[in-house]
């Protein structure tokens, strides 16, 4: 049986599915995609939630890259470096969208840091 949260209905005329994408343990100079865009889909995010899961305060920062291009002309801080005392959790609850191959990257800055991230969307793809 197909799981629909994450192969979604499909009709004629596309599809929109729920879904949500994690990641464990990001450290110091890692990066993750949250969402890494494909062509011919649009994304609309609900929320992101960050964890910081060691005892000290540690910083982390997402961006987002339109186009997939990471370069100062098609970049944009969407959190600007973001402190997390110890065991607190960070959540973004504004709605937004993306589209195609735009990009979301979050990127831990501490040395010894480790995040766990959760990130949920709606996906859109319209055939």
């Amino acid at each position: 049986m197909a799981n629909p949260s994450t192969d979604g209905p499909t009709s004629a005329l596309g599809t929109e599915v729920l879904k949500r994408k994690y990641h464990t343990d990001l450290e110091d100079t890692e990066s993750a995609f949250l969402i890494d865009g494909t062509a011919g889909y649009i994304y609309t995010v609900l929320s992101i939630i960050v964890s910081n899961s060691v005892s000290t305060p540690e910083s982390f920062y997402i961006l987002m890259f339109g186009d997939g291009t990471d370069d100062a002309d098609h970049r944009m801080d969407l959190i600007p470096m973001q402190e997390l005392a110890s065991r607190e959790v960070f959540v973004f609850n504004d709605r937004f969208t993306i589209a195609g191959t735009d990009e979301i990257k979050i990127y831990g800055n501490t040395a010894g840091c480790s995040f766990d991230t959760w990130i949920t969307y709606i996906e859109q793809r319209w055939v």
